[in-house]
């Protein structure tokens, strides 16, 4: 059992990826922006409520106490999938042939000789999810992005490029399949309830540990 357990039972589910920004306003009614540059973590708000049998959740409780704001762990968000899913044009087998020939602050350049067919075909489209092969911290895309005619593609990815090994050569999973790489703020609770019943309820609330990014 693991957070992922928690998480397979979530009702709603709540992200907040929102960069960290702050706004003065003058005397004379101009506001200023100012954006601080920062990994801009993923941070999740999974809302459970369940009743199960105490035999059945025994392990689910050893999880919640456990893991509690301690261990991290790679966690797939699989019962909302649909969220993730793959708006562009390119089939699986495509798509695992693009490899990273750059990745330098929010700009991300791929090889694409291995794609052939129309310039107009999208090999992303906005909000398209991926992450560097098995790695758990998932980027997504600004803009559209196709084809083209030329041998790379440039992608603008939502966050700069923070991990500290080289990428070069990387493949890409892409869609439903990537891992987020999650340690909570907040665990739900349980309740026992004469059956023997378990009462699992409140918010799981989520983000994303960057702390050991290799």
């Amino acid at each position: 059992m693991s957070i992922q357990s928690l998480i397979n039972i979530a009702e709603t589910l709540e992200i907040d990826r929102r960069k960290s920004v702050s706004q003065q306003v003058s005397r004379s009614g101009i506001i200023k922006v100012t954006e601080s540059v920062t990994r801009q973590p993923w941070r999740m708000t999974a809302n459970i409520s369940a009743v199960t049998r105490y035999a059945d959740a025994r392990e689910l409780m050893e999880t919640i106490d456990y893991y509690d704001r301690v261990n991290y762990q790679d966690v797939q968000f699989t019962n909302f999938s649909w969220m993730w899913a793959y708006r562009g044009d390119l089939t699986t087998n495509q798509l695992s042939t693009l490899t990273v020939v750059s990745f330098t602050g929010t700009s991300l350049t791929l090889d694409i000789t291995g794609i052939a067919g129309s310039a107009n075909a999208y090999v992303f489209k906005r909000n398209d999810i991926f992450t560097f092969g098995t790695s758990p911290y998932p980027f997504t895309v600004v803009n559209d992005v196709q084809r083209g005619s030329s041998s790379t593609i440039t992608v603008t990815t939502h966050r700069p490029n923070f991990t500290t090994v080289s990428l070069v050569g990387a493949t890409l999973t892409v869609g439903p399949s990537v891992k987020f790489r999650m340690i909570a703020r907040s665990m739900p609770t349980y309740r026992l309830i004469p059956g023997p019943y378990v009462e699992i309820t409140g918010p799981l609330e989520l983000v994303e540990f960057t702390g050991d990014v290799g």
